[in-house]
């Protein structure tokens, strides 16, 4: 039987899709590279009790709340109009 897949347009294929790779490889780096600069501990205040974490953890649960905050404010906005 004929193979009826479409031929590659230029720029695709496996040269296509090597930036991708590495900008995988260039953010893992950059990745495990902050996490061993951001390693010690850091007291952080919690709302009832404080706690002793890697700098790193402290910082991930930061991210994750100002995610949280950018993408449920919007929504509030939208469901009061």
């Amino acid at each position: 039987m004929a193979d009826h897949s479409p031929a590659p347009r230029r720029g695709e294929g496996q040269q296509g899709s090597d930036w991708h790779r590495w900008v995988l490889i260039v953010g893992g780096v950059l990745l495990v590279l902050f996490m061993a600069l951001n390693s010690q501990k850091v007291t952080v205040h919690l709302i009832l009790t404080t706690v002793d974490m890697p700098l790193i953890f402290a910082l991930l649960i930061a991210a994750v709340l100002g995610a949280l905050v950018g993408w449920a404010v919007p929504r509030m906005r939208r469901s009061r109009q």
